[in-house]
């Protein structure tokens, strides 16, 4: 019969030193359990067994270790197939989301260039109806439209509506004289019909020039030195 192991529970007896624990289990390798129980009470002389003291201890055969081993393999192949799988899911339905974004963003915006409003070409002719016409275009474009217009376009327009809404130098003035009227002490003599023209010179208000020609807003004008540029139309004043 060969040997087996054994586990032996054992109690403190009642006339025992203080300090041991009252009940304390060991292991023995023994041929049978009577064997265990002698060999543990020799090793531990403070101690005594009770009824069904020793129970014996099965250790896991090699055959049973390999199957657990291989089982615990395969549930590890498993997980990672999973976790494979759920990243291949994840990864579609990342490309399936992009693509529906991409064609909604097509659906929205048929065009990549916003369409611009066109003016026509009946509304450029001369004369008052002009400036009415072309401010009404303005008005009816939408916000996007407006914005794809250049700076010259956009000054054009407005001069236009200008001219529409100020009253014009008389014919009879351009090559006349005309004041410089304006809150400011000077004024700046721009070299175009436009804000951001270069600056040619300063003119005292109050002093005269030699109205040139008529620009809508803008006047262009002569002054007593010498010096050619534009003013604005609300600061002049014709000389009578």
């Amino acid at each position: 019969m060969g040997e087996k192991i054994y586990q032996v529970e054992l109690h403190k007896k009642f006339h025992a030193p203080k300090g041991y624990p009252q009940t304390i289990k060991v292991r023995v390798i023994a041929n049978l359990p009577y064997q265990a129980e002698d060999s543990a009470k020799a090793q531990n002389p403070h101690y005594e067994t009770k009824f069904n003291a020793v129970k014996e201890i099965k250790e896991p055969s090699a055959s049973g270790s390999n199957s657990s081993g291989s089982t615990s393999s395969g549930d590890d192949l498993l997980g990672c197939s999973g976790i494979l799988k759920g990243c291949i899911t994840l990864v579609g339905l990342l490309i399936v989301f992009l693509i529906v974004s991409q064609c909604s963003d097509k659906g929205g915006n048929p065009s990549s260039s916003p369409a611009t409003t066109s003016i026509p070409e009946a509304n450029l002719k001369e004369g008052a109806p002009q400036g009415a016409a072309r401010e009404e275009s303005l008005i009816g474009m939408s916000t996007t439209a407006r914005q794809q217009l250049s700076a010259e376009q956009a000054q054009s327009i407005a001069d236009a509506a200008s001219r529409s809404a100020a009253p014009e130098v008389a014919p009879g003035l351009i090559g006349s004289r005309a004041r410089i009227v304006d809150s400011r002490d000077r004024i700046v003599l721009q070299s175009g019909p436009k804000m951001s023209s270069r600056n040619v010179a300063k003119i005292d208000s109050g002093s005269t020039v030699q109205v040139l020609s008529d620009e809508g807003r803008w006047v262009q004008v002569r002054t007593e030195d010498g010096q050619v540029g534009y003013v604005r139309r609300k600061q002049l004043e014709s000389v009578q």
